[in-house]
């Protein structure tokens, strides 16, 4: 889900947790910051959360809700992908391999989303 602020949909996000029971969530333009936890997400704590908040101004970010009776196992990026908006992970104990990769591309089209869009391809090639 594209949610432009998560913060501002909570009850919505606790819905899909545990009214629908959700296995896996993916929230794209999260517009989380460190000074949201993940307690106010999942208050009740049945899941896993893998985030990434955007590092500077506001918007962007990526989160994943993974069910805690999956093991998963977040894919530790190099810094030079530290401005995406992109996170991964992996399902454990899975053959083959079930990776997941969650991405949000901000929406301009200038020289700087032509850098953007040659370091999200670097990142899908090689993201640890």
């Amino acid at each position: 889900m594209n949610a432009q602020s998560i913060v501002n949909k909570l009850t919505e996000l606790h819905h899909v947790l545990y009214v629908d029971n959700c296995d896996c969530v993916l929230i794209t333009e999260t517009w989380l910051n460190e000074d949201i936890t993940n307690g106010l997400l999942d208050p009740q704590s049945h899941y896993n959360i893998v985030r990434k908040d955007r590092s500077s101004g506001r918007g962007g970010g990526v989160c994943a809700l993974v069910r805690k009776c999956y093991d998963i196992v977040p894919i530790n990026a190099d810094e030079k992908f530290s401005e995406l908006d992109a996170l991964g992970f992996e399902f454990l104990h899975y053959q083959p391999t079930v990776r997941i990769i969650l991405i949000y591309r901000p929406p301009y089209y200038d020289a700087a989303a032509e850098l953007y869009a040659r370091l999200l391809l670097d990142y899908l090639i090689k993201p640890t």
